[in-house]
């Protein structure tokens, strides 16, 4: 009897608690032993947060975003799926959600719970009116409340707290400062997101304790790479060093050593640093700044490899072939003693032809951009998708933003890069094969409607691929984007295909990298500002070196819950940096309204295009703005007249900025649109 009340309870109402299901009877044993049983014969089932479902099938666990049309959505892998607009009346991005898919629309059945703690915004007074300007459109169905809203100012940005989910209400929470002030726009997103900047005491207290002497006498289970001319290759303003290189030759081809700061010998699991590290999850880097995962007492200090000291160190030792394949590899503790500290732009230019005093040193690095020759060409023979790289070097002088351009990478960021990629496989490769407790970064295949969208637009540009659309191998894609190299196209594809691609993510199974071709990956190399990297370091000394299989179950379900905590930290330091970033190019962009400039147009959307500057910055072109009535379809905007369609070359002017909302406005010039009869596709009737 009480089995049926509990399936006629949740035919009524999914995804309910054990403690919302205890008014159906007070006898609380008896009601575990009911449902025990029904999950048992699977009549009912529960979602990873405990919450009971009928359907586990056409039920799903989910999380509320909001797009750029202030429309909110939940993103299904690389789909987005929009939310029936019946069922968002109490909705907030970042909730967490239970849904069913109904019509290709989500239909929310219960909110788990609200993610959202913070709002901030601008104050305005107008003739002794007090109104709220939230930074992100969507919070504006918010109401301020509160006694002290008449020590506001005109002008001010403040941070609230929600007071009342159901009612809308916001309550001031502090005062931040004045909207012409950089820094207080800067600290409005990290205040949104209520990222900690300080390290609490006893963290701090923690970090400071450790033995600053490190010597083998003490660490006698470590192996003394002392001798061997390990570097580290940073960028110039680089001040924590988790790894470092060596190559020499060998008769099989060249060894490889890679080794990366021992972390996890001092943060331990439980730890107040621990814990710290666990909820920060990453470090979040943005022009002139770094919020660590760890305090400067161990990512710039005892953690960082700096010259002439003794660092602990877990070490990747590989044998590779001059084929690039590995032929023998060993991974164990190591003390070692980096002989340099070199930057990005001083061994670029050695490669250029600025030699090193150091013979040994010369002739080291040389032999280090042959095995990564030889490393790369491996990777390219596999398919692996290189794509352009976005990223601004965004240069500034205090608070003023001077300059902002592409940031260029030479020979030697290559090497570091195929070298820590070698590294991050092996060791994947060599726990997944023992099967033993990890964190693996995978990145799952693209869906084929999303391939073929990606191949019809190429084949608009001339380019056509063989064979079917819907079966495209990795090898192909990668001929593809190598084809353009070169191009005024090349950009633009590069960020069609990787928009195209799933998102990369943590996970406790080894489900491969698409993207880069691998089979086996994983993130080893940067334990001082990523938290999975730690964890993997503490599976391969428990595991691999110490041989402790006590805990095995223990440390899955440990991992699973630490992979998917910093997902979604990952996920909040990406939008924080890009956040930031788009304020600094606002700012700079402040200098010149009514500038013309060329552009790309990187992306188009039903509402306009966005057009790219030669520098890298992106603002804008409105629907509204173009002369007479211009169709959407996939990859460009028509009218009559002509069409503006994604990877054209166009003039546009700047019009105004919103630092505020992170806004760019552009206009295009109008005899920069492309007239039909030079367009590759007509336009359809």
């Amino acid at each position: 009897m009480l089995k049926e009340e509990i399936l006629k309870t949740l035919r009524k109402k999914q995804g309910q608690s054990f403690k919302e299901l205890q008014g159906i009877s007070d006898d609380i044993n008896q009601l575990s032993r009911s449902l025990l049983e029904l999950e048992e014969h699977d009549e009912i089932f529960r979602n990873g947060d405990g919450y009971y479902v009928i359907d586990e099938e056409k039920y799903h666990l989910g999380r509320i975003a909001v797009n750029r049309k202030n429309g909110l959505h939940i993103m299904v892998e690389q789909y987005v799926l929009p939310i029936d607009p019946k069922h968002d009346d109490f909705l907030y991005p970042d909730d967490d959600v239970i849904y069913l898919i109904n019509r290709s629309k989500a239909r929310i059945i219960k909110v788990i719970r609200h993610n959202l703690v913070y709002i901030t915004g601008k104050i305005s007074i107008n003739h002794h009116q007090l109104s709220f300007e939230p930074l992100r459109e969507y919070y504006t169905r918010f109401k301020l409340v509160g006694k002290n809203k008449t020590e506001l100012k005109n002008g001010e940005i403040i941070r609230c707290y929600i007071s009342n989910y159901e009612r809308r209400e916001i309550t001031i929470d502090k005062i931040l400062g004045d909207e012409n002030d950089p820094d207080v726009l800067v600290e409005s997103i990290l205040s949104g997101f209520d990222v900690p900047r300080i390290f609490p005491k006893k963290v701090l207290l923690e970090a400071d304790s450790f033995d600053r002497e490190i010597t083998l006498d003490k660490y006698r289970d470590y192996e003394d790479l002392t001798g061997k001319m390990l570097v580290t290759i940073d960028g110039d303003s680089a001040k924590d060093f988790d790894d470092a290189i060596y190559v020499e030759r060998n008769d099989q081809g060249y060894r490889l050593i890679v080794s990366i700061a021992d972390v996890a010998n001092y943060v331990k699991p439980l730890s107040n640093l621990d814990i710290e590290a666990r909820k920060r999850g990453t470090s979040i880097y943005y022009p002139n700044a770094v919020i660590p995962m760890l305090p400067e007492e161990l990512s710039n200090d005892l953690c960082s490899l700096m010259p002439d000291v003794n660092r602990l160190t877990m070490t990747c030792d590989m044998v590779i072939s001059m084929a690039g394949d590995v032929l023998d590899y060993r991974i164990y503790e190591a003390i070692i003693r980096s002989h340099y500290r070199l930057t990005y732009s001083r061994v670029n230019r050695f490669y250029e032809g600025e030699d090193f005093e150091d013979k040994e040193l010369s002739d080291m690095l040389k032999d280090a951009k042959a095995l990564s020759d030889i490393i790369e060409r491996k990777r390219k023979e596999n398919g692996c998708l290189d794509f352009a790289s976005t990223e601004l070097d965004i240069r500034m002088e205090g608070k003023e933003v001077v300059d902002i351009r592409r940031r260029e990478s030479g020979i030697a960021e290559a090497v570091i890069e195929n070298f820590m990629i070698k590294a991050n496989e092996t060791v994947a490769l060599h726990l997944h094969y023992l099967d033993y407790p990890m964190i693996y970064r995978v990145h799952d295949n693209p869906k084929p409607d999303k391939i073929v969208a990606f191949a019809d637009f190429v084949g608009r540009l001339g380019y056509t691929f063989k064979g079917n659309k819907l079966a495209l191998k990795l090898s192909q894609l990668s001929d593809c984007l190598n084809s353009f190299i070169g191009s005024d196209e090349y950009e633009v594809v590069s960020d069609n295909l990787l928009r195209s691609m799933a998102k990369a993510k943590y996970s406790t199974q080894c489900l491969g990298h698409y993207g880069l071709g691998l089979s086996d990956y994983c993130h080893f190399t940067s334990p001082i500002r990523r938290y999975p990297d730690l964890i993997v370091h503490r599976m391969i000394k428990k595991y691999v070196i110490k041989k402790d299989y006590s805990e095995m179950d223990k440390d899955n379900s440990l991992n699973e819950q630490a992979a998917l905590l910093s997902n979604m930290r990952e996920k909040i330091a990406t939008q924080i940096e890009r956040d930031i970033d788009d304020l600094r190019m606002c700012q700079y962009l402040e200098n010149y309204i009514g500038y013309v400039f060329e552009a790309t147009i990187s992306s188009v959307t039903a509402f306009g295009f966005f057009a790219r500057l030669d520098n890298g910055i992106e603002g804008l072109v409105h629907i509204k703005t173009l002369a007479g009535y211009y169709e959407y379809e996939e990859g460009r905007l028509y009218s009559e007249e002509g069409s503006y369609e994604l990877g054209q070359r166009i003039k546009v002017k700047i019009m105004a900025v919103d630092k505020l909302k992170r806004n760019i406005d552009m206009i295009a010039l109008k005899s920069q649109r492309r007239q039909n009869k030079l367009a590759r596709n007509k336009p359809k009737k």
